[in-house]
């Protein structure tokens, strides 16, 4: 949709004043005018397509949150940026660029010699590198490159997301729901770490596809081709992350059980899909890992047992549809997903049971208490409750309330298949967020369409029949959807019960070292390798040219492990991590969460030591502005 078209209601209503305006510009008031030109506007969007009205207010409202991010100074940008993963994304498209080559994702500034494979997708970093080369053709320079692309490129996710969630609202609900489908949309999106600026991670692009995921599944009876896209992009988000497993799982069961209750009415779509998701899984498989590492097989990406995985049950799914013995009476088609159950739990459990066992059963204990058990998305709903009960109410409170009101729906009348597909996907969303905080990446978008049609009924109902108290209870019902509301009221509840509770997390603390400014100086040294807790590798990979020893990223288990042992153990064992990996720096920033942590569980560590001006005789500082929170000490060995 050109831009014309949005500016077009504008021109059309200031230019007939403008043609009357011989004797008569001076006579039309300011409201005239203004009433004149929301006439024209509503006369011009009633000749636009509903998909373009959609993609109108999805642009609109992410032009709106670039432009809260604009006024508060873009402080992800441009100051403390706590998202590792972002920072970790553009130092890997940044090395891309450089030269590194399209199989190779080895991280050669972080671990050991040697650095260590990462195990995310270049199907990621594929966009994100031809956005950096598109700006910087038309500023001229890399820096200012990546500060457009960090604005953007989360602002165009973000419209695509509302933009989705407006044609589930368009299928489940009415008219009266699209209005509040924008608003609740709005700052539930905004209230996200998804769509933040300089927002680079993986979580906003799986969310996408996802949703492309549903909606294709949604028109695939009535268009049979839309189930080989649903197809396609189930199989797009398993390779951008094993986070959307379970989604995954459930688009094909949604796909099966389909044809399985239905027959010929979902036959072709369900070939289709099945089609999609073999023929891309394997097409993935070959474009993504290099033939040196077929036989390597991993689990927490999507290498061979993954592709295996699914393009059995893909193909296997094609060939139920379409052969006839196979899909001929209900009879047949049970039996035949039934042999196909088997024979994909045969693969995974004798050829990868490796992959059976949790995401990370095999990291080291001592890792697993000093840094995983601290990462946030990573928590169950439990944990968080003890904790962060403010987060509890921001995140958990409005799907629970779409899951309800759609219960509720589905009391009042039989629902239909998109109810119920949308409605098993927001189950799967909810329960993934009980396990782990990270569901709340999908629960909280899918939320929104449920609640909006919840308000919309209620703006029907009041606008047909008006009742007594009609207003107060519409409005009741707008303020429950809002994500903000029960953060703001958990916020003063908690507030007055328990204060050390009060906050709600996810705010970076001053002198957290995580601002680009706070690398000055270590950007300034020659190129090393610098001892540092975790929370700061990606910052220094990001911010400076070393190296960083330490990292939040479990394939980096060697790296992580030996800089916590010399981080809370004695001079000798940190002396003897700095001569075996050859470490020349050590980094301390005792405002840091992860430091706080270490001067806690281990007080006579270097860490803490460091943080209380104690330094052992061995390191002597490097000079620094008294406002600098990143020390720097320079190894001197006798």
């Amino acid at each position: 949709m050109r831009l014309y078209s949005l500016l077009k209601p504008l021109r059309l209503g200031f230019g007939r004043q403008l043609r009357g305006a011989k004797g008569g510009l001076l006579r039309a008031t300011p409201e005239q005018m203004v009433n004149e030109a929301i006439m024209a506007l509503k006369r011009d969007a009633g000749r636009l397509s509903s998909r373009q009205r959609d993609i109108g207010l999805a642009l609109l409202v992410a032009a709106a949150v670039v432009l809260v991010h604009a006024v508060k100074g873009f402080p992800l940008i441009y100051g403390e940026n706590a998202d590792n993963d972002s920072l970790m994304r553009m130092v890997e498209v940044l090395d891309w660029l450089s030269g590194q080559g399209w199989y190779d994702l080895h991280q050669y500034r972080m671990g050991p010699a040697g650095g260590f494979l990462m195990h995310w997708s270049r199907f990621v970093d594929a966009p994100i590198a031809a956005l950096l080369l598109l700006a910087k053709a038309v500023t001229g320079g890399m820096e200012s490159a990546q500060t457009i692309v960090e604005i953007l490129y989360p602002a165009l996710l973000m419209a695509a997301t509302l933009y989705l969630l407006l044609r589930f609202v368009r299928r489940l609900g009415n008219e009266e729901a699209l209005l509040p489908a924008t608003f609740i949309g709005a700052l539930a999106l905004y209230q996200l770490p998804l769509f933040q600026s300089a927002a680079l991670d993986h979580h906003n692009v799986q969310l996408v596809l996802v949703l492309m995921t549903m909606l294709f599944l949604l028109e695939a009876p009535r268009r049979p081709m839309t189930g080989f896209a649903a197809g396609t992009m189930a199989a797009l988000s398993l390779v951008v992350g094993m986070e959307t497993a379970p989604y995954v799982a459930l688009a094909g069961a949604v796909a099966a059980l389909g044809f399985l209750f239905r027959g010929e009415a979902e036959r072709r779509s369900a070939a289709m899909f099945g089609a999609g998701f073999a023929v891309v899984s394997a097409a993935s498989f070959l474009a993504t890992v290099p033939a040196s590492l077929w036989a390597a097989p991993r689990c927490d990406a999507f290498t061979l047992p993954q592709m295996s995985i699914a393009a059995l049950a893909g193909a296997g799914l094609f060939v139920i549809a379409t052969v006839p013995a196979c899909g001929a009476t209900f009879r047949n088609r049970f039996l035949s997903f039934m042999v196909l159950a088997a024979a994909v739990a045969a693969l995974l459990v004798l050829a990868f049971p490796e992959c059976l066992a949790a995401p990370y059963a095999g990291l080291d204990p001592k890792l697993r208490t000093y840094w995983l058990d601290s990462v946030t998305e990573a928590q169950s709903f439990r944990r968080i409750l003890m904790a962060q009960p403010v987060m509890v109410a921001t995140y958990y409170c409005t799907p629970f309330l779409a899951a309800l009101t759609m219960l509720l729906r589905a009391r009042r009348a039989r629902p239909d298949r998109d109810e119920l597909i949308f409605g098993a996907f927001l189950l799967a969303a909810v329960l993934v967020s009980l396990w782990q905080v990270r569901g709340v990446y999908f629960s909280i978008p899918l939320s929104i369409v449920p609640l909006a049609v919840w308000v919309g009924e209620w703006r029907a109902r009041i606008a047909d029949r008006p009742v007594k108290g009609g207003a107060a209870k519409l409005i009741a019902v707008w303020l429950l959807s809002f994500n903000i509301a029960w953060s703001s009221a958990a916020e003063a509840a908690i507030g007055r019960l328990a204060p050390q509770k009060a906050s709600g997390g996810g705010v970076v603390p001053q002198g957290a070292c995580l601002s680009p400014g706070d690398y000055a100086t270590l950007a300034s040294m020659p190129r090393t390798t610098v001892l540092a807790i975790t929370n700061l590798g990606a910052p220094i990979l990001r911010y400076t040219g070393q190296r960083a020893l330490a990292g939040p990223y479990h394939r980096n288990a060697e790296g992580a492990l030996a800089a916590l042992n010399a981080l809370i153990g004695t001079d000798q064992e940190a002396l003897a991590v700095i001569r075996r990996y050859g470490v020349t720096i050590v980094a301390s920033c005792p405002g840091n969460v992860e430091t706080k942590s270490l001067d806690h569980e281990a007080p006579a560590g270097l860490a803490a030591r460091l943080g209380r001006n104690e330094r052992p005789a061995w390191l002597a500082p490097v000079p620094s502005t008294a406002d600098q929170p990143l020390k720097l000490f320079r190894v001197v060995l006798k």
